[in-house]
């Protein structure tokens, strides 16, 4: 969760498809702690508990476990191979979003953790899921990536375990760039943290990513309708794109009035569509899973100088 264009209908590649690329006609493309009078909250590295009713999930059945690699242009793929580890969702992913291969410069290849759904992930915080996780990441290392990231910035509490299931770098969040980002600003500022479902967000989340210390201004797009009904209760696989959109810029808007606002990272792999639209309304540097992606290519994809 720039540049979109209403009614995008494109989808991500099915597993048993070939190799695609943005040109083809089959690809297509849970709430933080915010400045919000009604929902402020800021964590400094104590716990926060936060009760809310629990999310019923309702979202289909993914029946493959694996998507192919897709490169993002139209060019052959060249150069080191990026895996994604992928909850078990099918509603559109637009450009922009970690699951739409126009997303990115160089080739990405996906697998879906069966079973492994929003509600597991992000409300339930289900442990149990380590396993598959691991070795989903151990499949995408057979099929020869560089690093493996997901497509959900909950999964931070399973970083030190994927990172130790395989030998290639493994940044499961989005989340793991809050010490940097901080390290960036004054001791004064704070980092705005857009999140799919505030209440989920726990400290024990920003311990993982080592970021306890770390202060930070939570908003939540849990109360926003097409977020909730798409996103996070799988009611409907089509995204209605303008009014998400208004959506995550009303989320964004409670942070505008926290005069300590340094940056925004986007927890959520799903606002990144519209990070520049919460850059402009916000008007501070804007992280998330893709620019952490990016970056991580990079280092794996170094060429000579002169």
């Amino acid at each position: 969760m720039t540049g979109l264009e209403l009614g995008m209908t494109e989808r991500v590649v099915a597993p048993t498809e070939p190799v695609l690329t943005p040109a083809d006609p089959a690809i297509a493309t849970p709430e933080p702690a915010v400045a919000s009078p009604e929902s402020a909250l800021v964590l400094t590295g104590s716990a926060v508990v936060v009760t809310e009713p629990a999310v019923v999930v309702t979202e289909p059945a993914v029946a493959p476990n694996a998507e192919p690699a897709v490169a993002a242009n139209t060019e052959p793929a060249t150069g080191p191979v990026i895996g994604v580890l992928c909850l078990e969702t099918t509603f559109t992913k637009v450009p922009g979003h970690i699951r739409n291969p126009a997303t990115f410069g160089f080739p990405v290849r996906y697998r879906v953790v069966k079973g492994a759904t929003p509600h597991r992930v992000v409300t339930q915080h289900d442990l149990s899921l380590i396993e598959p996780f691991c070795e989903a990441a151990q499949a995408l290392v057979a099929e020869g990536v560089a690093a493996i990231t997901s497509g959900c910035g909950f999964l931070v509490l399973f970083q030190q375990e994927l990172a130790d299931a395989v030998p290639v770098p493994v940044f499961a969040s989005s989340l793991v760039q809050l010490p940097l980002v901080h390290r960036m600003l004054t001791s004064r500022q704070t980092v705005g943290v857009l999140t799919a479902k505030q209440a989920s967000l726990t400290a024990r989340h920003l311990a993982k990513a080592g970021a306890e210390s770390v202060p930070v201004r939570i908003a939540g797009m849990e109360d926003q309708p097409e977020f909730r009904e798409v996103v996070l209760e799988g009611r409907r696989d089509e995204l209605d794109v303008p009014r998400l959109r208004h959506e995550v810029l009303t989320v964004a808007g409670r942070l505008a009035d926290d005069p300590a606002l340094g940056a925004v990272l986007l927890e959520c792999t799903d606002l990144v569509p519209f990070a520049s639209d919460v850059q402009r309304l916000l008007g501070v540097p804007v992280f998330d899973i893709v620019t952490l992606t990016n970056y991580v290519h990079a280092s794996l994809s170094r060429q000579p100088y002169g």
